[in-house]
């Protein structure tokens, strides 16, 4: 969500079609009007998504690449599904 509305910042993004909001700062309503409907979720869990996100956007987050990627998973091969 955060990469999505971060992408068209100017644009109106709605909950459910209830409320309106400015696109940069959906994610951070979205978060507050879930914690709302549903207190017993997990608020830390979504506060890292969305700050994993922002760190993702603002380039502080870079996925590894292919090559560090297939380094990691013939090391690891128990995480990787369907490995060995």
């Amino acid at each position: 969500i955060v990469v999505q509305t971060h992408a068209n910042p100017d644009q109106s993004v709605s909950i459910f079609g209830l409320f309106a909001f400015p696109a940069r700062w959906y994610p951070w309503a979205l978060l507050v009007f879930i914690q709302l409907l549903v207190p017993a979720v997990s608020l830390l869990g979504h506060l890292g998504g969305i700050l994993a996100g922002l760190l993702y956007m603002y380039g502080w987050l870079r996925l590894p690449s292919a090559t560090t990627a297939s380094v990691l998973e013939a090391r690891f091969p128990h995480f990787v599904v369907g490995g060995a």
